[in-house]
């Protein structure tokens, strides 16, 4: 409700996106209780106090959900991973891994709270050793061992987008690139979607994509140049931008975080899924392709936040608890 009244309906502070909310009626020993860390973040950043005034808030995106693709090695009864096996948390890149919020692993459709640290804390202790016991069995030669050409190869090839950065006079100014893009997302791809919003999304990200290659930096300096840093990384951040729309429009159902009014309701048998984008070399574009959720361990229910559901509880209660 706050989003669509902030961002689609326009009805926000002054018709910005903003609205307030009031915490004033309750004593400010139960809020210091209660929130007293979003009560101290919020007095540093906004300068006043919610035990006094109503804060203004909007809906914001403060997490990306998925990440690198990577595999892992069931155990032999299939309950579970075994531990310390050298390809769990492996990319499809050979002794690259991606371990705790990068990848995919633990966030599906939407991330439960505390899911960013269980993923640090499980891949650290869980996959680290399957590093080492890589590392030690696995590997051909150590890094020392590469031949330097390959060294010399990346260096220069790295070298050559960092140049055509600085030496582009296009006129394009990436911070405002960037705005566009973080407006068209917010608008598309955040709280609700329809295929025709993502759609219209999908051509405006392309869009920026080409004037991308016609960025021009203010600061053509070598030494801590944050406009060239930002200028590499906004390329990124529109490729995976396309990624998520093209994504968003394949899935067509509702599930976790991915809420579109066109399809509202889950569909387990077409996309109990995770949605994989790959990159096509030849056109430039991501292409989607899907991977089957194994749900032997916890079969998928229906998400009632309380209500009662009589015949799934006698389903539920009449299985054997499962234990990790």
């Amino acid at each position: 409700e706050i989003f669509d009244i902030c961002v689609n309906q326009h009805l926000g502070l002054g018709g910005g996106n903003m609205v307030y909310l009031d915490l004033t009626h309750m004593s400010r020993e139960y809020l210091e209780r209660k929130l007293g860390g979003i009560l101290e973040i919020y007095r540093k950043f906004a300068g006043d106090d919610p035990c006094e005034l109503p804060m203004k808030i909007f809906p914001g995106v403060h997490y990306s959900m998925g990440g690198l693709w990577t595999t892992y090695t069931r155990k032999s009864d299939g309950k579970g991973m075994e531990f310390g096996a050298p390809k769990s948390m492996m990319t499809n890149i050979t002794g690259l891994y991606a371990f705790g919020e990068v990848n995919y692993q633990y966030h599906g459709g939407t991330r439960l709270g505390a899911n960013a640290l269980l993923s640090c804390i499980f891949d650290g202790l869980f996959c680290g050793k399957g590093v080492v016991n890589y590392v030690r069995d696995e590997t051909a030669e150590p890094a020392a061992m590469i031949h330097q050409g390959i060294y010399d190869t990346m260096l220069k090839q790295e070298k050559s987008k960092v140049d055509a950065l600085i030496e582009r006079a296009g006129g394009e100014n990436p911070y405002h690139i960037g705005i566009e893009m973080g407006e068209e997302m917010t608008a598309a791809s955040t709280v609700v979607k329809t295929e025709a919003r993502m759609q219209k999304a999908l051509t405006k990200i392309q869009e920026l994509q080409d004037r991308a290659e016609n960025m021009t930096l203010s600061d053509t300096g070598m030494w801590t140049n944050q406009n060239l840093s930002y200028a590499r990384a906004l390329r990124d951040m529109l490729k995976l931008a396309e990624v998520i729309l093209v994504g968003g429009i394949e899935r067509k159902e509702s599930r976790g975080s991915h809420y579109r009014t066109d399809y509202p309701e889950r569909n387990d048998d077409r996309f109990l899924a995770t949605t994989v984008a790959s990159y096509d070399a030849t056109t430039g574009r991501p292409t989607i392709s899907w991977e089957d959720i194994d749900a032997d361990l916890v079969a998928p229910r229906a998400r009632t936040y309380g209500a009662v559901d009589k015949a799934h509880n006698a389903k539920t209660q009449a299985a054997k608890p499962v234990t990790a």
